[in-house]
Parts: C-alpha cells; structure tokens; sequence
C-alpha cells in the first residue's frame, strides 16, 4: 500500500525540465543505474475511439486496489503555433485528486507519432518517482504510427464500432504491435462484426517471446461494462 510516496511539485519540476531537455542535455544525463520496476502501458488508437474516457473507467480500477499511477497525455498541437489544448484532464474528474494519482498533459509539438518531443525523458522520469504504472495516452494515430511500442511494455489498441473499416488500413501498422485490442463503445450496433474482424487478424499475428497470445475484449466506458475485465487481463499481461 502507497501513502502518495512522491512530491507533486518536485515530479512537475523535473517532467518540465525533462520536456525541454536539448540533444546535449540527454547525453550528458547520467544513468542511476536502477532498473525500473513501474509497469508502462501505452494505450493508443485512432482519434474518437474514447481512449481518454476509457482510461479514466481503467485508472479508477487500478486506483482500488492502491496503485500508485502516473499518466502522460499527449495533446495534438497547432501545426502553426506548436500549441494544445492540454484537455484530456478534463475527463479525469472521477480520479484527478487521488492522491495516488499523477496527471499530465503535454502537446505532441512537431512530432507526427502519436508521442510528443523527449518522451523517454519524460517516462524516465515517473520511473524515478517510484510509480507502480506509468499509462501513456497517445495522439490519435493511424496505420504507420508505432513508435509507443518502443516505450511501453504493453500496448492497448482502442477502437470503436465506427472504426470498423479502419482495420483493413491498419493492417500492416499499429494493428500488428499490440497485446490487447479494446472495443470501446460496445454498446453500439457493430462491436460484434469488429470482434470478428480483428479474430481474423489476429490468426496471423506471430506469439511474442513472451508468450502472451493478444486478446480482445468489448468495453463500455460510458456505463464501466467490461472495465474490470480490462482491468485484469492488462494486469496479467506483459509478464
């Protein structure tokens, strides 16, 4: 059981330094030489799936059961002025004040893969502050944007009934790298044809070392149907 083990404003100090940190401030950045031991799970997905809801339904769970969670948004940013919007907090409000809770928001500049500039700095950084899970919120992405993979140990694909047609196009992308494909929205006519449409996938996707056969499961972020089986399936993988 934690009792908030981190100082906000010492964490928001370092997350802003880490954000602005240059080439040369990264490479001469020093190795504690302490190996991780937080769980990092990216969620990702095309845009309008609901990924910032759904997370909000999964860190309530998590919370529950004492975990000490720190979260990463990234915004897209004004192709003109590199500004966000910085608005996902807002669908927070269920968990925000936990006191096991660590939120921020940072806008993806002039990156075009879902993540933002110094991402890994930034992971490091919660790392540091003794987090059980670090959640990665991507950009909204499509085919080609896989770059979370290199960051997280679990990769959790949100789609929606809408997004039915968007699996042929995404075959050869994101589609192939993630360990748990999340319906959202089940509630809607066409989850079901989803299901099936990604089983078919999913029959030749390659068994990572690891061992962890990827799964499917239907959600509703809206009414939390589903959530607690989320809950536990992104517990057990990953090992």
């Amino acid at each position: 059981m934690h009792n908030a083990g981190f100082n906000r404003r010492t964490l928001a100090r370092a997350l802003s330094v880490a954000a602005k940190a240059t080439l040369e401030d990264i490479l001469d950045a020093t190795d504690n030489g302490e190996e991780s031991t937080a769980k990092r799970i990216g969620i990702t997905g095309p845009a309008g799936v609901g990924k910032s809801t759904l997370i909000n339904r999964l860190v309530e769970a998590r919370l529950a059961k004492e975990k000490q969670i720190g979260i990463l948004a990234v915004d897209p940013s004004s192709p003109v002025t590199q500004g966000a919007i910085l608005g996902d907090r807002i669908r927070m409000d269920a968990a925000i004040e936990d006191k096991n809770l660590y939120f921020r928001s940072v806008s993806s500049t002039y990156q075009h893969d879902g993540l933002c500039h110094n991402i890994t700095g930034m992971l490091n950084i919660f790392d540091n502050f003794g987090f059980d899970e670090i959640i990665l919120e991507t950009v909204g992405v499509g085919q080609t944007n896989y770059d979370v993979r290199q960051q997280v140990d679990v990769v959790i694909l949100v789609l929606s009934p809408e997004s039915g047609d968007i699996v042929q196009a995404m075959k050869a992308g994101i589609l192939e790298i993630a360990d748990i494909y999340v319906i959202n929205k089940s509630d809607l006519n066409g989850a079901d044809r989803l299901a099936g449409e990604l089983n078919n996938v999913l029959q030749y996707k390659n068994i990572p070392a690891s061992g962890w056969s990827p799964r499917i499961t239907k959600v509703s972020a809206k009414d939390g149907a589903g959530i607690n089986e989320l809950d536990i399936i992104s517990g057990q993988s990953g090992i």
